[in-house]
């Protein structure tokens, strides 16, 4: 596929067709203030208030004033202790919850906010015992929150757990960790596969999101090389123990230096053909690019043009909405239909 010559334009150049096959359409959301955080919970999307109010994002696509307790409360002391900065990954499907802990200053990168990263990856089963892999030599995990998912689809299968990590010689991975059992039944973590570096130390990577976009039956984990200084769309395919390059594309960005927020993209059918898409923004953070994988590359579904520039994790709304703030702390609803 014809790549992009000109990235410091921050213009893709994706394949699309002058009808666009899905629409997006973007508008300021009413709120008493200013938005200074927002998270995602089974209840919907929240957003706390400069004010200190919490609201909750309704399917009319208003917000009303939250329950009290709404916003999630801190998680309850670890063992071991998540690293600062850190979030708990839980799956009520599999009764997992994953976290990073043992903190060193080993690395000392910053791109997520401070020179503290971890040593180690813990999976805590429900009323069970926890598993824990340490790196070795030069490694740490430059992530906060790994991901738990099913990527080869094995009934009554374990899940994987998909984390970012970083070498001081070779730059960022993403590495793939399987559970399993040692000779006394108590869990274990396995390590599955850990795809090409990036090259160099202090190059990061950010995961965009997981889902088989392509709907060949195989998982694909999307993810942007470089989002502050190459901005490349990457996706991986998950062939068992193997993690295979399938396409890479220019022009976009789905995180800020310095920030703890990794959200900046969303997993969603975008065009209504059954099959996952994704929403991330433009290297130059002007334009919302809803794109989906073919056989034969990346296509561009749709784009909006961004009012302001996305600084909070992007909080599905429904079926087909999603809730950010940008950083003037202003509220958008982002909806599409095919």
């Amino acid at each position: 596929m014809f790549r992009c010559l000109i990235a410091a334009l921050f213009f893709s150049c994706l394949p699309r067709s002058d009808l666009s096959a899905a629409e997006l359409r973007i508008r300021q959301l009413a709120l008493p203030g200013s938005a200074v955080d927002l998270t995602h919970t089974e209840a919907g999307v929240l957003v706390r208030s400069d004010k200190g109010e919490t609201y909750l994002y309704g399917e009319d696509g208003e917000f009303r004033i939250a329950p009290a307790g709404a916003w999630p409360e801190e998680a309850a002391p670890l063992a071991p202790p998540m690293v600062r900065d850190g979030r708990v990954a839980r799956s009520s499907a599999f009764g997992l919850s994953a976290w990073y802990a043992e903190e060193t200053e080993q690395y000392r990168h910053g791109a997520l906010g401070d020179p503290i990263e971890a040593l180690a990856l813990a999976v805590l089963e429900v009323g069970g015992m926890t598993a824990i892999y340490r790196m070795a030599g030069d490694e740490v995990f430059e992530d906060l929150e790994p991901r738990i998912v099913d990527l080869d689809g094995e009934e009554n299968g374990r899940p994987e757990i998909v984390t970012i990590t970083a070498s001081a010689n070779e730059g960022a991975a993403i590495a793939v960790f399987g559970i399993g059992r040692d000779s006394t039944g108590a869990p274990t973590l396995v390590r599955l596969a850990t795809s090409s570096r990036i090259g160099s130390a202090y190059r990061w990577l950010n995961i965009a999101g997981i889902a088989d976009f392509d709907g060949d039956g195989f998982i694909e984990i999307a993810y942007v090389d470089r989002p502050h200084i190459r901005g490349e769309l990457v996706f991986l395919e998950w062939r068992g123990v193997r993690l295979r390059e399938q396409e890479r594309e220019g022009g976009f960005a789905n995180h800020h230096g310095g920030s703890t927020v990794q959200g900046l993209s969303l997993v969603a059918d975008i065009d209504g053909d059954g099959h996952p898409d994704l929403l991330v923004p433009d290297r130059g953070y002007r334009h919302l690019l809803a794109v989906g994988l073919e056989g034969d590359g990346l296509r561009e579904i749709a784009r909006v043009k961004l009012p302001g520039v996305p600084v909070s994790a992007f909080g599905r709304a429904g079926i087909a909405a999603m809730v950010y703030l940008d950083e003037a702390g202003r509220p958008f609803e982002v909806r599409w239909e095919p």
